[in-house]
């Protein structure tokens, strides 16, 4: 809550069905379920969501299925002030470059002639497809919390078993 701004640019969200990944993004998927905010540092937020620490949080203290604006307000940051430019440049590269990688490993997919959204085609993002990417993010994320590497560890395996699945 301490980033949010009346003004800038948007960070957004898919607040239901992401399932063991979110869909975090700088810009509009138009998904259904998406809601945005508006804050500070808006790739460096965006990167942070979608990193396992946010999905650790979200198993711990949300519902584990809808993302809720109150539940984002609460997530606890690091002092972002705090980091250099050098830091927010890589922070914000490696985010720049995860977004790139969602998007090739989207799918579009048609819609069936008895959906009651009135949609041709939707986007199907495939986000543990780029679980590379996670595991770079992760590594880089744990280090903003000061997190040792075994912390850093449980964090980017916890529940892989599960959020791998399918792929």
């Amino acid at each position: 809550a301490n980033y949010l701004r009346e003004t800038g640019h948007e960070v957004f969200y898919r607040a239901a069905g992401g399932r063991y990944f979110n869909v975090v993004t700088n810009y509009p998927t138009h998904s259904s379920a998406e809601k945005s905010f508006r804050c500070e540092y808006t790739d460096i937020i965006g990167l942070i969501m979608s990193s396992s620490y946010f999905y650790f949080y979200q198993q711990v203290y949300t519902d584990g299925l809808n993302l809720k604006r109150s539940e984002i307000d609460n997530y606890p940051l690091p002092d972002l002030s705090q980091l250099t430019e050098e830091k927010l440049k890589e922070l914000s590269d490696l985010y720049a470059r995860y977004l790139d990688d969602i998007e090739r490993n989207a799918a579009v997919r048609q819609s069936s002639n008895t959906s009651t959204h009135h949609i041709e085609s939707f986007k199907e993002y495939k986000i543990v497809r780029s679980k590379n990417i996670i595991r770079e993010i992760d590594d880089i994320v744990g280090q903003l919390y000061n997190l040792n590497q075994e912390e850093i560890d449980f964090i980017k395996n916890y529940e892989l078993e599960f959020r791998m699945a399918g792929e």
